[in-house]
């Protein structure tokens, strides 16, 4: 019974190592020459959280010959390390972010006119770290290893600023419109010959 035990001990010990040796520092992490795992070609945005104005993009993720490429074409081949989970980008071309309300705003923002010089865009986008060839220390401060946060107003988002940008994001107003009550306010993501929008209502107080 006793040489049972010992040899059942030497199995799980040996499982054990070879588990760590797989996987690494952290389980479940799995080798990756790419940051990206998932390239997603978006077709719609969803509301993700009505209270905070949260919202991901949800469409097709690339696999195969094409996601090679698309690797490739983005210089996402330098990485060479450990993913503990997956990494998204969406990979359509944007040059720029839209934000309407169906109503008057305020006195500077009538029904239809653009908002972006008062609605805030929270994103990240890992562009910038894979175009640096992935370095493994970072001095600034990140809120994920890897992602450059994008906290801009929308008027100021660039092209570049939505280049592998994660599919979750949020928009926040800057003010508050002149009057309170429920406003349908549209997001649009325009590119060349593509844009995708959403409608959501949102509901201003005067707090």
């Amino acid at each position: 019974m006793k040489n049972k035990t010992i040899l059942f001990s030497l199995i799980a010990l040996i499982a054990c190592s070879c588990h760590f040796e797989t996987h690494g520092e952290y389980d479940g992490a799995w080798y990756s020459e790419s940051f990206i795992d998932g390239y997603l070609i978006p077709q719609e945005i969803r509301i993700s959280d009505s209270t905070k104005n949260e919202f991901r993009f949800e469409g097709i993720y690339l696999s195969g010959e094409a996601k090679e490429k698309i690797k490739k074409k983005c210089g996402d081949t330098t990485y060479k390390s450990m993913l503990v989970s997956p990494n998204d980008g969406i990979v359509t071309d944007f040059h720029r972010i839209e934000i309407t309300s169906n109503i008057d705003f305020d006195s500077e923002h009538k029904a239809g006119e653009l908002l972006n010089d008062i609605a805030m865009f929270h994103g990240k986008s890992a562009w910038k770290f894979i175009q640096a060839g992935c370095p493994k220390e970072q001095e600034d401060i990140l809120y994920r290893y890897g992602y450059w946060p994008i906290d801009k107003l929308a008027s100021e988002i660039t092209g570049e600023d939505l280049i592998l940008l994660h599919p979750d994001f949020s928009i926040q107003f800057a003010k508050q419109p002149e009057n309170p009550g429920t406003y349908l306010i549209n997001i649009a993501f325009i590119g060349d010959g593509i844009t995708i929008e959403k409608d959501m209502e949102m509901t201003f107080g005067n707090d």
